[in-house]
């Protein structure tokens, strides 16, 4: 006899993470998370490799470097901000939390290293591995891009299940 518990073993027995995978920042709408993934991971991650690969140790370069990271960041802390739902508690929430929290590091890094060079002249004041943190923002949306595209393939009658 094949039970629908039989067909479809519990694989996500933590109600959070059922929230999580529940709770799409993009409400699972295709061209959202495609659209998200080219303007604030993919062309970000691409401009910031070959700008700072390819930098040279002039100031203005340095400068200009970093002020394109930091519009890159400031534009997806402003998207985030305007995904947030309202004053309540949720997944949803934690999620656009953490990338706003990447991405204002990486916007307050930035502009300290702006600020520095163009007041002190210096070069020696960076930490580009702080850089790294944008990548927290880039593993909570890209989960959920990748959700967008895989809840078509998924069996309906898996998901969601309560009382396991």
């Amino acid at each position: 006899m094949n039970t629908k518990d039989e067909a479809c073993p519990n694989m996500f027995p933590s109600s959070v993470v059922e929230s999580w995978m529940r709770e799409n920042i993009y409400d699972f709408r295709k061209g959202d998370g495609t659209a998200y993934f080219v303007l604030y991971i993919l062309i970000p991650v691409i401009i910031t490799i070959v700008s700072l690969s390819e930098l040279k140790d002039d100031g203005i370069s340095v400068v200009y470097c970093y002020i394109t990271i930091l519009i890159s960041a400031l534009n997806s802390i402003y998207d985030g901000a305007n995904r947030w739902k309202g004053n309540k508690k949720s997944v949803h929430n934690t999620k656009i939390f953490i990338i706003l929290g990447a991405n204002t590091f990486v916007a307050v890094y930035c502009v300290y290293v702006v600020m520095y060079i163009l007041i002190t002249k210096n070069l020696k004041c960076r930490f580009d591995w702080m850089l790294l943190a944008y990548f927290f923002s880039i593993a909570v949306s890209f989960a959920d891009i990748i959700a967008c595209f895989l809840k078509e393939m998924t069996l309906q009658n898996c998901v969601g299940r309560s009382g396991d």
